[in-house]
């Protein structure tokens, strides 16, 4: 069994697209006609414009955005961008911020989407039996699920995917002038918050803690054949020097945070 999966990739014309997209909502709010449009210009880069009939921003979700695969749909959550806009307008967050908060939120949906169209293409791949452990994880948690939601292996992915293109991104447009600091912080919240569960740290595998409290299983690891990158974005054990960078960037970060920018006002 392969572990063949579609990932995010910042090419040429998406990092195009994007920096294009940027410099539109520096000017402009989010919820355009204009702002789906680039929308669609992503979805269609990264060849997944079949699976998405879908993308709208709406009022009353439960949550801050979501792929809803049985009708072809992304949504971002009108109140959470609402939120963040009142953040900005008191001065807790830059406009940069709140649009790389937007960004990242974007592509954590897209990156969903990613997931489902490796399901549906590489059936028999590794990574596509994990996703749908987490899936299958998700509907045991029920309406529990929001307490563990980013330990779950598809939320692992698309958190560390979703951060790293939105980091590379900003990297590769200096001329954008973006606060590179901030991005990091950024990348290391979504690098890290999957060992973090109602402010306890977790053991170094969500994929056996989900197992334990939801299933009262043990997760035989061993049966997976993965590399250290895909252990880490897969929720697997990683090695002692990997828990401890992610755990001393984790406490780094809570450390360094201006109060401008805590989550807790978000």
């Amino acid at each position: 069994m392969n572990n063949k999966n579609f990932r995010l990739c910042l090419n040429k014309e998406l990092n195009e697209i994007l920096n294009s997209y940027y410099l539109y909502l520096m000017n402009n709010n989010i919820e355009t006609k204009q702002s789906i449009e680039y929308v669609h210009y992503i979805l269609e880069n990264l060849d997944v414009k079949k699976y998405i009939d879908i993308f709208a921003f709406e009022n009353n979700l439960s949550c801050n955005g979501i792929f809803i695969p049985s009708n072809h749909s992304i949504l971002i959550s009108k109140d959470y961008l609402k939120k963040i806009q009142i953040a900005h307008s008191l001065n807790f967050l830059s406009k940069e911020k709140l649009i790389l908060e937007y960004f990242t939120l974007l592509f954590h949906e897209i990156n969903h989407v990613l997931q489902f169209k490796t399901i549906i293409e590489f059936n028999n791949s590794l990574i596509t039996k994990i996703l749908n452990i987490s899936i299958y994880l998700k509907k045991i948690a029920n309406y529990n699920e929001f307490l563990f939601h980013n330990l779950f292996s598809d939320e692992i992915e698309a958190n560390i995917n979703s951060g790293i293109l939105i980091y590379n991104f900003a990297k590769s447009n200096p001329n954008l002038k973006i606060d590179m600091e901030n991005v990091e912080k950024n990348l290391i919240y979504y690098l890290t918050i999957g060992y973090i569960n109602q402010k306890n740290i977790l053991p170094c595998s969500q994929i056996k803690f989900l197992h334990s409290i939801l299933l009262n299983q043990v997760f035989f690891e061993n049966e997976y054949c993965l590399n250290d990158t895909e252990k880490l974005l897969y929720g697997f054990s990683k090695g002692e020097e990997t828990n401890k960078q992610l755990l001393k960037s984790y406490q780094t970060q809570k450390l360094c945070l201006d109060i401008k920018e805590r989550r807790s006002v978000l």
